[in-house]
């Protein structure tokens, strides 16, 4: 479990300089179907990289990808 999704959200995309412009899609694609999980989370970010355009989809892919295999990171 992931004690506040939303803030861990935040903080994921904040680190990222290529994922910080779509914190706000990815709070909203949480908020869809909240699941306070790193699954949870992954779904998140990949819900929201289908609604961006296909240039900003690799950024949020692959911080999703960090997610399921931080070692890969």
């Amino acid at each position: 479990m992931v004690e506040e999704p939303e803030q861990m959200l935040r903080d994921l995309l904040a680190d990222d300089a290529d994922a910080r412009p779509h914190t706000d899609a990815a709070l909203a694609a949480y908020r869809q179907e909240p699941d306070p999980t790193r699954f949870g989370l992954v779904q998140a970010i990949t819900r929201a990289a289908q609604s961006v355009a296909a240039e900003d989809r690799l950024a949020l892919e692959t911080l999703a990808g960090r997610l399921v295999v931080p070692e890969a990171a």
